[in-house]
């Protein structure tokens, strides 16, 4: 027989105080001591209570959905914000609204902490979803703090190790990684010297893209020369590229894992290189579509970003309407686009 869930009435019963009290403590509002505070959140602990966010949410009517994003890239990153707004409109009925805190591309990650300090401190929010490529102790630590005060947050863009009542949604890098191999094997064949671009080798997500696509070339006999990291500056993407032909003048092929493959097809547009070197890239956007059409470009990984937002709502509000939903994990598979089914896409 399951275990009865244990409500704030066993909380005051045990601390021997009124359930007013409680509240008071668990939310962090009203007039009480700070020792009277931890000492019931400790006994809450020892009792595994979970409050419940969604039936807080309805009794002040709404559901509010704190939403913490990079602007960058807007190639890539207007697909996610569409895919959220999509889903906040599905369930407008419900009363479930966004509050975005917006920040720069190079802003610091004290950024992202301040955020959730405004989050946690102000409360008002029922759950989190926050998209970043990188995750330091300081911010797990802090994420680890809201979800144990009841409040979920999904990831986007990478996973949440060791932060309890935490899900995320992101790519299958590992899966786009090997499908780019098996392109370039099929335009090129056996033994052709190949190489990926990255912007940046250290994030989980290019991390996933390099295993996968080194596992591909090993799996369908290419020659992986190298895996370039270019860089977040598209101005020196050229120079960058120009360095690469030079140590490796023999490539055939190219996988550009990231939103740079218009620039990169630009670069050797301008070397006489279009077309002859087979490039697969990422994403999809209007100069990208561009390069399909003029053949400079074989065809692009879309990572269905779109998908990626709208299902870190929906996860969010799955677990706040019914708690023994627990949050996990989920990799959304990428989609090959070529010229060939390019108009099946809207972009």
């Amino acid at each position: 027989m399951p275990k009865p869930k244990t409500t704030i009435a066993d909380i005051a019963a045990a601390a021997g105080v009124s359930t007013a009290t409680v509240s008071k403590a668990l939310n962090g509002k009203g007039r009480i001591s700070e020792p009277m505070r931890r000492r019931i959140r400790e006994i809450a602990d020892s009792l595994s209570y979970s409050p419940n966010q969604m039936a807080r949410a309805l009794a002040r009517g709404e559901v509010r959905i704190a939403v913490l994003c990079p602007d960058v890239y807007p190639e890539y990153q207007d697909y996610i914000f569409k895919g959220i707004e999509e889903a906040f409109a599905a369930y407008r009925d419900a009363h479930v609204t966004g509050v975005y805190f917006r920040r720069h591309a190079d802003a610091p990650a004290e950024r992202i902490l301040a955020d959730l300090d405004k989050i946690e401190t102000r409360g008002g929010i029922d759950g989190v979803v926050l998209q970043t490529d990188r995750l330091d102790a300081p911010t797990r630590d802090r994420l680890c703090s809201l979800t144990a005060r009841g409040i979920p947050v999904v990831r986007l863009e990478g996973t949440l190790p060791d932060v309890p009542r935490a899900g995320f949604v992101m790519s299958n890098g590992l899966v786009m990684g090997r499908m780019a191999a098996q392109c370039l094997h099929a335009l090129l064949g056996d033994d052709a010297p190949v190489a990926l671009l990255t912007p940046d080798a250290s994030v989980e997500l290019h991390e996933e893209f390099i295993r996968g696509f080194t596992e591909g070339t090993r799996e369908y006999g290419l020659r992986m020369e190298a895996a370039w990291d270019t860089g977040h500056d598209a101005d020196r993407l050229d120079g960058s590229i120009g360095r690469l032909l030079d140590v490796h003048p023999a490539l055939r092929g190219l996988y550009v894992s990231s939103a740079y493959a218009a620039p990169v097809c630009a670069c050797l547009r301008r070397r006489g290189l279009a077309g002859k070197l087979k490039v697969i890239g990422q994403d999809l956007y209007p100069a990208l579509a561009a390069c399909l059409r003029d053949g400079s470009l074989a065809a692009t990984l879309f990572q269905q970003q779109q998908a990626q937002g709208r299902r870190a709502v929906e996860m969010l509000l799955s677990t706040l309407s019914n708690r023994t939903v627990p949050l996990c994990g989920e990799y959304i598979t990428p989609q090959l686009v070529m010229l060939s089914n390019l108009e099946c896409y809207l972009y």
